[in-house]
């Protein structure tokens, strides 16, 4: 059974997770878990799968909703000016940038297979910024996600947040 919590956190859940959770909410004199289970009319997929901008798969459920924020019109100097310090003012790199992120809004479901790495000796020129402020809230926070602790967070055995990212920002 599928389970989609109100701050949008999908969890498989067995029947007996169901009744332990939802076990003491009645409905009409039953348990409301017995009468939800029984119901023929109950909606049901084989399997979880996560397809961007796509239909699912018959008999799957797909994560994808959509970005947390809708396309507007409007003035994106500011982004444009970040990714141009962030490219060093190297036309190539900031042509390069504006691609990738393109790419990510217009193709989610085509994997770059690339990594951008900024790196700088300098704080302050915008590294966090592009990820925090621009892509993170734009994609939301079931396909944006940041690290500090990789070891556990990305590369441990409880993966299962990564299974909807659509960019991954890893600090040092």
């Amino acid at each position: 059974y599928l389970r989609i919590a109100d701050d949008g956190i999908t969890q498989l859940l067995g029947p007996t997770e169901l009744r332990h959770i939802y076990g003491s909410e009645m409905c009409g004199g039953k348990p409301f878990i017995e009468t939800w289970m029984a119901d023929p009319e109950i909606f049901t997929c084989e399997r979880m799968e996560f397809k961007p901008r796509q239909e699912a798969t018959p008999g799957n459920y797909n994560l994808w909703t959509d970005y947390a924020i809708d396309p507007v019109e409007g003035d994106w100097s500011p982004v444009k000016e970040l990714l141009w310090n962030l490219s060093g003012n190297k036309q190539d790199i900031y042509d390069y940038f504006l691609h990738y992120f393109a790419h990510l809004f217009q193709k989610p479901y085509e994997k770059p297979e690339v990594m951008i790495i900024l790196s700088s000796p300098d704080e302050g020129v915008g590294k966090d910024t592009l990820g925090d402020y621009v892509i993170g809230p734009i994609l939301g926070d079931k396909y944006y996600f940041s690290s500090t602790s990789h070891e556990d967070e990305v590369f441990g055995r409880f993966q299962s947040h990564l299974r909807t990212t659509l960019f991954l920002k890893l600090e040092e």
